[in-house]
């Protein structure tokens, strides 16, 4: 069970994160089909495939959705002042990613304080420096309630990557599934 959560909503001049709904299902559908190839890169798999449709979106959104309500993991819309949904918000705890990535004693010890792990995705298709004012805005929100907070990226997601580094945060592990191959990076 996840403990603690953020004040919502988080409004910035051109950016509100909250909550995951289902009513956001069409809007969200077309901002993940709009980033396919980009979100291919960021999840490290096939999804979303081009034969993607809104049922499986909404059923997606109705996974996360009850992630967050059973305290699981935290599901956020990026969206604009509109309601335009710009991308999504996850936070989970890090010691699962730890636990899958085989992460070493090493880089235990250096995240010993970091209970929790954020990633996100924007729409890069409409505005390519929306991530790193989101990471700008998103990041302190986060760390009122979580101090140690560790954001991830896939090792190819340079647009992630940079707007981290833009914001000052650090590379602090690079990690690899023994099983997958997959390589995780953690940034603080």
């Amino acid at each position: 069970m996840i403990e603690g959560r953020p004040s919502e909503p988080l409004v910035a001049s051109d950016l509100v994160v909250r909550r995951q709904r289902l009513e956001d299902d069409e809007s969200d559908y077309v901002a993940v089909m709009a980033n396919r190839a980009w979100l291919r890169r960021w999840s490290g798999s096939d999804w979303p495939e081009d034969t993607f449709t809104l049922a499986e979106n909404r059923a997606d959104l109705e996974g996360h959705i009850a992630d967050h309500e059973a305290g699981e993991a935290l599901g956020y819309t990026l969206a604009n002042p509109a309601g335009d949904v710009l991308g999504s918000l996850y936070v989970q705890p890090l010691a699962e990613i730890l636990d899958d990535y085989a992460a070493s004693h090493e880089v235990r010890a250096a995240l010993a304080d970091a209970v929790m792990r954020a990633d996100l995705w924007t729409r890069l298709d409409q505005e390519p420096d929306r991530l790193r004012r989101a990471v700008a805005s998103i990041d302190p929100w986060l760390r009122a309630v979580w101090p140690g907070l560790v954001w991830c990226a896939r090792v190819d997601c340079p647009e992630l990557e940079q707007a981290y580094a833009d914001h000052g945060l650090a590379l602090v592990a690079r990690l690899v599934n023994p099983s997958s191959g997959r390589v995780q990076l953690l940034y603080r």
